[in-house]
C-alpha cells in the first residue's frame, strides 16, 4: 500500500527465555502525502507469536522519530504500584491541518495491555521539532513520590536552517496533569545542537549526587563549538533543587550543563546506558581523528560522581575505522555483566549496521 518505514525502536522485557517479550514501535509514512501510522507489536524471544497491541492511523500527519522505554529492569522497591510494569513510547511529527510540529506520548501501566495517549508539546511550523529520546527511571519514596517511574523526554526544538535547541520534559509515567510543566526546559548551551539522549536513573534506593539526596539522570547532546569550529558532546544533570512539585516547572537554574567530550576533532552522536549492578552510566560517542581515523569511545560515570568528570572512568576506544562511524547505541544486560553496542559504518557504496557484545 506504498507506506514506508520512517523509524523503528525495540525494548525487551522478561525474566527468562520463556518469559521474554520483544516490543517494537513502528512509524510509517506514505511518500508525498501526510498519511502515517503508529503500531506497537509484542513478539516472543524468537520473534514469533506476534500480538498487535497498539495502532493509530493519521490522515494529516507526517511522522519523524520514535523511542520506546520500560521500567521493567527497575520495578518499585516497595512493591506498591508499578505492577506488572510500565511501557511507554514517544514520537515526533507534523500536523498539516494545524500547521504545527508535535511530541506525542503514549503509556501503559499494565504491561502493554492498554495504552493512553497524550500530547506533550507543540510548536508552529514544519519540522521545528525533530529527533527525540525517551527514558523511564524510578521514583523514590524517600523523596515523597509514588512508586511509578519517572519519564524523561528530550528533543530537538526551534529547528530552523540546520540549527536547533534541545528541549527537556519530565513527569511521572502517567503524565500526571498536576505535575505537567508549563514549557520544556531548553537545556542546550547554543541553538546549534542535535541528537539528544537521556538516561533516567534505574535504581530507586540511591538518588544522590556527591552524597546529597537528589534526582539522578543524565542528558547528552552534540553541540557546535563556534570558537574551535567543531562538534563536541555536552551533558546535563540535576541539582538538589530539581524537584517534581504540583503546578511548578523547574528551570535551568535547577540543572547543571557542561562539557562531556571536547577536542580539536569532532565528537558527535552520543549514546547512553545504565548499569544497575554497579550504578554506573555508560557514555559512548563517535570521534573523528586525524589521518582519516574514526573511533567509537566510551567511559563510565558513577551515578554519585556525575558532577566531577575527574572521578569518572578512563576513556576507552571501542573500535576504529578509516570509514565514517555514526549513531552508536549501547545497552547493558542487568544480570549477566555484558554490554552490547551497535553502530553504522559508511563504506563506499553501502552502509553496514554492526553489533557487538
Amino acid at each position: 500500500d506504498d507506506y514506508r518505514y520512517q523509524d523503528f525502536d525495540i525494548v525487551v522485557t522478561g525474566k527468562d527465555e520463556s518469559d521474554i517479550k520483544v516490543w517494537s514501535v513502528e512509524l510509517m509514512n506514505k511518500p508525498g502525502e501526510y498519511k502515517s501510522r503508529v503500531d506497537v507489536f509484542s513478539r516472543d524471544a524468537n520473534l514469533q507469536n506476534q500480538v498487535h497491541t497498539y495502532h493509530e492511523n493519521f490522515s494529516n500527519v507526517q511522522l519523524y522519530d520514535v523511542d520506546i522505554a520500560t521500567n521493567y529492569r527497575s520495578p518499585s522497591a516497595s512493591g506498591n504500584w508499578g505492577d506488572p510494569f510500565a511501557l511507554a513510547f514517544a514520537y515526533t511529527g507534523y500536523n498539516s491541518t494545524k500547521k504545527h510540529s508535535f511530541v506525542d506520548y503514549v503509556f501503559s501501566k499494565n504491561g502493554g495491555q492498554n495504552f493512553t495517549k497524550g500530547l506533550l508539546y507543540v510548536q508552529n511550523g514544519e519540522k521545528t521539532i525533530d529527533k527525540m529520546d525517551l527514558s523511564l527511571g524510578s521514583t523514590s519514596e524517600s523523596m515523597g513520590h509514588n512508586a511509578w517511574p519517572l519519564m524523561g523526554v528530550v528533543f530537538e526544538m526551534n529547528k530552523q536552517g540546520g540549527k536547533s535547541d534541545i528541549g527537556f520534559l519530565s513527569n511521572f509515567v502517567e503524565n500526571d496533569p498536576q505535575f505537567q510543566w508549563s514549557a520544556p526546559i531548553k537545556v542546550s548551551k547554543t541553538n546549534h545542537a542535535f541528537s539528544p539522549k537521556i538516561q533516567m536513573m534505574l535504581d530507586e534506593d540511591n538518588n544522590t549526587i556527591n552524597g546529597e539526596s537528589c534526582h539522578n539522570f543524565m542528558i547528552t547532546y552534540s553541540n557546535y563549538d563556534s570558537v574551535y569550529v567543531n562538534w563536541d558532546i555536552r551533558y546535563v544533570y540535576p541539582k538538589p533543587s530539581f524537584k517534581y512539585e504540583k503546578g511548578k516547572t523547574p528551570t535551568m537554574d535547577d540543572l547543571v550543563e557542561g562539557s562531556l567530550a571536547a577536542s580539536f576533532w569532532n565528537e558527535t552522536n552520543s549514546g547512553l546506558g545504565y548499569d544497575k549492578n554497579c550504578n554506573n552510566y555508560l557514555i559512548t560517542y563517535a570521534q573523528e581523528e586525524g589521518g582519516d581515523t574514526n573511533t567509537l569511545k566510551y567511559r563510565w560515570a558513577n551515578y554519585d560522581k556525575i558532577h566531577d568528570k575527574d572521578l569518572w572512568g578512563n576513556i576507552y576506544t571501542y573500535t576504529s575505522s578509516t570509514n565514517d562511524l555514526y549513531t552508536p547505541q549501547v545497552d547493558i544486560n542487568p544480570t549477566k555483566n555484558r554490554v552490547c553496542w551497535s553502530w553504522v559504518e559508511y563504506m563506499p557504496g553501502k552502509r553496514i549496521v554492526w553489533t557487538d557484545t
